[in-house]
């Protein structure tokens, strides 16, 4: 049986969206969300408690971006050096939301809010690099893979084909 007050709750949450709804006799039915401005179909169901779950995702409020028009932020250019830009415009409907001055595009994820802060990101990823213990033994873990490769072919004494460390 359809729970038609769950149906009427998922109906109030359609805003910007528009639910065609298909019945098959009294027991079962189909709905299809689509945007209203594009048609374009979103989500197919058969399940009342689906269609109320995806229209409150559908329906949420999206999360304040965290850099506004006009705001200052940072990028590492192709160059590796930190380049301020401006934040001319944001795209809410796009993952790469923010765009500059230049009408290049960016994601929030590859902006800095300082010059300092990316920075210091960038330190701590070459840090994160580096070998942290250079005096491996075999009976330690090799620091490139979960455990040594040690080659046995060779005239040479025994060694991990992945970091080179001796046996």
């Amino acid at each position: 049986m359809i729970d038609y007050e769950k149906l009427k709750e998922a109906i109030s949450l359609s805003k910007g969206y528009w639910i065609k709804i298909y019945f098959f006799g009294e027991n079962s039915f189909e709905a299809e969300i689509n945007e209203t401005e594009s048609l374009d179909v979103v989500f197919v169901t058969e399940n009342i408690d689906v269609l109320l779950e995806k229209m409150k995702e559908l329906t949420k409020p999206k999360p304040e971006p965290k850099y506004k028009i006009g705001h200052v932020a940072w990028i590492l250019s192709d160059e590796y050096d930190p380049l301020e830009i401006y934040i001319k415009d944001i795209d809410l409907d796009s993952d790469e939301l923010y765009i500059d001055s230049g009408d290049n595009c960016w994601t929030e994820e590859q902006l800095y809010p300082t010059r300092e802060a990316l920075i210091k990101s960038q330190l701590e990823f070459w840090n994160g690099l580096l070998v942290k213990d250079i005096t491996l033994t075999p009976e330690k873990d090799c620091n490139y893979h979960r455990k040594h490769d040690w080659e046995t072919e060779s005239m040479h004494p025994t060694h991990c084909k992945n970091c080179g460390v001796f046996k």
